[in-house]
């Protein structure tokens, strides 16, 4: 006989659901049970009815379902993250103010425990970076220098700073908002500028070859991105700028430079980050566009945004909490409260599955990692 019973994912997770459930004194013994594998069919029927008893227990001792991770805290202030998939770390630029020993310099994080793993001295105010997602490569921003650098992520070490250019002849420096480096060409990056002590803030954007800038920026239209996203190739960039009403914007790239391709007006008031994941733009407002701007839908959250394709889950990091969403149906599944935040989050970044690197407004660093559920294998199909 064939029993089928729907799903019920349950997680075990941090704050007071996860101590509730915890205090459940039969609790842990029935969690290894239910995790147990093989057996004949008496036995999985048993670990079904088992797992049954957990939820059970759960709901007996008030602890709501929760989302089950660890929140690791990094021992240094940074300003932007970055993964890299060669590697398997973490970057970040730290700024002076963290002092020594890692002020100045881009670290490295280890995405299991938060260690600082190597770091290198990279000038005065590092600030955007960006990693390759082909080679290990990333650049960072030198805010103290108008200028950008290359760092070799397997020696760890820093190339010859280039400038990113002035507004006009003889006008102000232009300074890295947001960079990105170019799917299949690690010596191609796309870097969303801004000025400093002169409104407009923002300064449009430019794609430098091997620190060499491409003739066309685009800026002059109006459109100022500040920050970018290449999309499913590399002749396609999604911008989003910090105007009033932002403005969401698709970019061709070409060998002489960038031009707006078409543009979209969102609805905030703030600046807005988008990540570019499996053909779908997603905006730090919770909002969803295809590759042609049409909207898709919309989460209920706003922050920086990671996408998990692994589990079909996207994460938004809102002030001291991150919450989890179905990617495809968009509806809340889960909420985490990250333990001694409360202030927003500035970026945040996919570190493999279930993982995120993510900075606050404080400079704080925290390494979040997602637990498996216990009902992994789920409660249908019963022999």
């Amino acid at each position: 006989m064939r029993v089928e019973l729907r799903r019920r994912r349950v997680r075990f997770g941090a704050g007071r659901a996860g101590d509730d459930a915890r205090r459940c004194g039969v609790l842990r013994w029935l969690r290894r049970y239910a995790q147990s594998g093989g057996g004949t069919p008496m036995i999985r029927l048993g670990r079904c009815v088992g797992r049954f008893a957990i939820a059970a227990c759960m709901i007996a001792c008030d602890a709501a379902p929760a989302f089950a991770g660890a929140v690791v805290p990094v021992s240094v202030a940074g300003s932007d993250i970055a993964f890299n998939a060669h590697t398997g770390m973490l970057y970040a630029s730290v700024p002076s103010v963290a002092g020594p020993p890692y002020g100045n310099r881009v670290v490295e994080i280890s995405p299991v425990d938060g260690s600082i793993t190597r770091s290198v001295f990279v000038g005065s105010e590092p600030a955007a970076i960006g990693s390759s997602p082909d080679a290990a490569v990333a650049y960072v921003g030198i805010e103290g220098a108008a200028s950008a650098r290359r760092i070799d992520l397997a020696t760890m070490t820093a190339g010859a700073p280039f400038g990113l250019g002035r507004t006009e002849e003889h006008g102000p420096f232009l300074y890295a908002t947001d960079i990105r480096v170019m799917p299949g060409s690690p010596e191609t990056i796309a870097v969303a500028l801004h000025r400093i002590d002169q409104i407009p803030w923002d300064a449009g954007v430019a794609v430098f070859d091997a620190g060499v800038a491409r003739p066309i920026v685009v800026g002059t239209d109006g459109a100022t991105p500040s920050s970018l996203a290449f999309g499913a190739d590399a002749g396609t960039l999604y911008g989003a700028d910090g105007s009033s009403p932002p403005t969401l914007a698709r970019l061709t790239v070409a060998a002489d430079g960038v031009t707006v391709a078409q543009a979209h007006s969102l609805s905030s008031s703030n600046p807005v980050r988008i990540v570019f994941d499996a053909g779908r733009i997603y905006t730090a407002q919770g909002t969803v566009f295809d590759q042609n701007l049409a909207m898709i839908g919309t989460y209920a959250a706003s922050g920086p945004v990671v996408v998990d394709g692994a589990s079909s889950a996207v994460y938004i990091v809102e002030r001291g909490r991150v919450h989890v969403f179905d990617r495809d149906t968009f509806a809340a599944s889960y909420s985490m409260p990250i333990s001694d935040v409360d202030d927003p989050a500035v970026v945040a970044t996919g570190c493999g599955a279930g993982c995120m690197g993510i900075v606050f407004e404080s400079g704080k660093v925290v390494v979040v990692t997602v637990d498996e559920t216990i009902f992994r294998d789920g409660f249908e199909s019963l022999p």
